[in-house]
């Protein structure tokens, strides 16, 4: 009965011990989940704050096989981040141009302030004036000539003669851009080919596409059929250069994107003018980032011309 007894007492013993062992196995696994959980935070928190601007914003895509990012983003591959002031500052005429509602508002206003040069709207009556040795045979504006001023209201030719420094949004004209060498060779006053510096922005089609229609909607439509197809179609669909470069069953966006990527872009190179392809989503790492940001922040409420910095 003893040893009955004993052998009780020794079962007992063997699976309190294998108990305290499994609660043992379980508490040390549960430490090691926390360790785990904890480094993953870690690495988690180190990428976001330290290595976000590396991970999130893609200034390459990830897809190689392009073709579908191709539809919708001709330019993906050609986007340059914003260079320095001090790059800018060896230009004196920045033209800021691509399709509607891809930055071309917000980039010409925070650099023309930066830069300190005058801003000229695509849409403000603007008063220039011309170099006063200039004896221009071809204006289409009104000037006062005994003091060298002009009006220039979403002007294009008139710009390239004007004395002033300056930062000019012309989105309406991005179809002309590739006749701006002969331009400059016509005009006896021109400003040099290398003052100037066409800054051509580049964004996500189908973002722009967005954009386009939270505007002008007021009697159904918006931006895209009042201007996009009305407008800015006809320009591309009447240009014989730009025929071939094009399909004008896409998007104002895309054929303005193809239109510079396929023969603008390299026709003023070969013309000697700088150009730039602007990526709009790396402005957000961009010595503007802080205004841009901001911008951002409250674009949902903006309507035409509006940017959200004063």
């Amino acid at each position: 009965m003893k040893r009955t007894l004993d052998q009780g007492m020794e079962s007992r013993g063997a699976l309190h011990s294998e108990i305290l062992s499994d609660q043992a196995a379980k508490a040390e696994f549960g430490k090691r989940q926390k360790v785990i959980v904890l480094v993953a935070a870690g690495v988690f928190f180190y990428i976001w704050a330290f290595k976000k601007d590396e991970y999130f914003i893609q200034r390459k895509p990830l897809v190689q096989d392009s073709s579908l990012l191709d539809r919708v983003f001709p330019l993906h591959s050609l986007v340059e981040e914003l260079p320095s002031k001090q790059y800018l500052k060896k230009f004196t005429h920045l033209i800021v141009t691509g399709p509607q509602r891809s930055g071309t508002t917000f980039v010409a206003k925070v650099l023309a302030d930066a830069l300190k040069y005058k801003h000229v709207d695509e849409l403000e009556n603007v008063e220039l004036h011309h170099a006063q040795t200039c004896n221009h045979s071809n204006y289409t504006f009104s000037r006062d000539p005994e003091h060298s001023k002009f009006q220039c209201k979403n002007c294009w030719s008139e710009l390239f003669i004007s004395r002033e420094s300056i930062v000019a949004q012309r989105p309406v004209y991005s179809h002309l851009l590739h006749e701006l060498p002969e331009l400059l060779l016509s005009e006896a006053c021109a400003t040099p080919k290398e003052k100037i510096l066409i800054i051509f922005m580049a964004r996500n089609c189908l973002d722009v596409f967005r954009s386009q229609n939270k505007i002008l909607h007021m009697d159904g439509g918006g931006w895209t059929c009042k201007f996009g197809r009305a407008v800015e179609w006809k320009n591309y669909r009447d240009s014989p250069k730009l025929e071939a470069h094009i399909d004008l069953r896409d998007m104002i966006c895309k054929i303005k994107q193809d239109s510079w990527k396929n023969y603008q872009y390299m026709r003023l190179k070969k013309g000697g003018i700088p150009v730039l392809t602007l990526g709009y989503d790396l402005l957000q790492i961009s010595w503007i980032r802080t205004e841009f940001q901001k911008n951002v922040a409250v674009r949902n409420k903006f309507g035409p011309k509006e940017i959200g910095i004063a």
